[in-house]
């Protein structure tokens, strides 16, 4: 399982995402998708740690 509450990141003093949350059930899977510069490599480094 993987939960993660009001995550935010800030770039440049551009906010990427903002108080996001996400809760994935063990083998459920995601989609992350979205323009270049968007955030989605981002997100997956947090969540990644």
């Amino acid at each position: 399982m993987l939960h993660a509450e009001r995550l935010t990141c800030i770039v440049d003093d551009r906010p990427l995402f903002a108080a996001l949350t996400l809760s994935l059930a063990a083998g459920e899977l995601l989609q992350v998708a979205g323009d270049n510069g968007a955030g989605k490599t981002s997100l997956l480094r947090i969540l990644c740690g």
